[in-house]
């Protein structure tokens, strides 16, 4: 029920506003990444800034990480992989 839930939230084809917020988040998350990554290597930001982007840039990757697992976990609900098992369905979808 819980796994059904959380793919129902990061299925790109949901047009439920729970999934297209889930999905707004996901897209200001990564150009957060994006202008943390860019910040953090321009020389003519002071080294206090520099530390705070690959502060920010460590939050973010930790961030994709958890939602790369959870997409993982979830993988069996994918339309096309219910005619497998679980773990293939991960397999395939990693």
């Amino acid at each position: 029920m819980l796994r059904a839930k959380a793919f129902a939230l990061l299925d790109l084809r949901s047009h439920e506003q729970a999934a297209m917020r889930t999905r707004a988040l996901l897209v200001a998350i990564n150009l957060l990444g994006i202008a943390s990554v860019s910040i953090g290597t321009t020389e003519a930001v002071g080294s206090a800034v520099r530390a705070l982007a690959a502060t920010v840039t460590g939050i973010v990757a930790t961030a994709f990480l958890v939602e790369y697992a959870i997409r993982l976990w979830v993988a069996p609900e994918i339309p096309r992989m219910r005619s497998v098992s679980e773990s293939r369905a991960r397999l395939r979808w990693a």
